[in-house]
């Protein structure tokens, strides 16, 4: 996806910010460009460029596909009050 260099028709909260009719020039992706373009809050900069990004292809996982990671055990408390950790304990009764 690529970006464009937009300026402000009209006040409206971008993020965190506000962009005036006196904000200086900001960048957008196309589809923010297309959306708010849309609505009638910007126009592209009179020195607009587009600047190509990074391709947006999925990178591959590390995780390997054969291995899949076992379950986590977590500590719970027992009716009795004590604390077990899923695995089945067996009780010594002499």
């Amino acid at each position: 996806m690529s970006e464009v260099l937009v300026t402000a028709k009209r006040s409206f909260y971008f993020g965190a910010e506000v962009k005036t009719r006196r904000s200086p020039a900001f960048t957008v992706s196309e589809h923010e460009y297309k959306q708010l373009s849309n609505k009638g809050l910007v126009v592209l900069s009179s020195d607009a460029k587009v600047k190509p990004q990074k391709s947006e292809e999925p990178e591959p996982s590390s995780a390997s596909q054969a291995d899949q990671a076992s379950q986590s055990q977590t500590a719970t408390k027992s009716s009795s009050g004590k604390t077990a950790t899923g695995k089945a304990q067996t009780a010594k009764a002499k």
